[in-house]
């Protein structure tokens, strides 16, 4: 018991030495005492001024700011260049998803894979290789959202097949293979 009065002792003391100010008087050591520097009539104007030109350039300082932020042009998707049509459609593969795979050619013995997106890809990052006979894999394009592409491809020299595998290479897996026989 003695402990908690010692305590309540030393901090009634120390509390006495500083001064608390709420209001127009302050307490300091029990006695309440006017405040010394109230707000006069001159002071008040002060106030009033500095308050009005701050209220002011508000509005100012924010219009000034909204004009200075830099017109940027907005960021567009980056568009591949097509190729050109060729105008023969060879064969035209039967996929039962989204897609559809169409093989074109002209009378100079070209080649061309047009690739049709009905819908988005559920796989935002699958490319395309063109599987050779002999193991090899040439990466012939990327698919990105629903359209047309167009892919320049070359006969392989082994068989009369066009293989084409649509790859997902964030996930490492193969999505489908694609199988067009002439």
């Amino acid at each position: 018991m003695n402990q908690l009065k010692e305590a309540v002792s030393v901090f009634t003391s120390s509390l006495s030495r500083v001064c608390w100010c709420f209001g127009p008087y302050c307490f300091a050591n029990g006695e309440k005492l006017l405040k010394q520097n109230q707000m006069n009539r001159q002071l008040r104007k002060r106030h009033r001024v500095i308050w009005f030109f701050i209220a002011a350039s508000i509005p100012f300082l924010l219009l000034v700011s909204w004009l200075l932020i830099p017109q940027l042009e907005p960021v567009k998707a980056i568009a591949q260049s097509q190729p050109d049509v060729l105008p023969v459609v060879l064969k035209t593969s039967e996929l039962p998803h989204h897609y559809e795979a169409n093989l074109r050619t002209n009378n100079k013995g070209d080649y061309q894979l047009e690739w049709r997106s009905y819908a988005a890809l559920r796989i935002p990052s699958a490319v395309i290789y063109q599987l050779k006979g002999n193991g090899k894999q040439f990466l012939i394009g990327r698919i990105e959202a629903r359209g047309i592409y167009r892919f320049p491809v070359q006969k392989d020299g082994i068989s009369n097949d066009f293989r084409f595998q649509l790859y997902d290479f964030i996930h490492e897996r193969v999505i489908d293979t694609i199988n067009i026989r002439l």
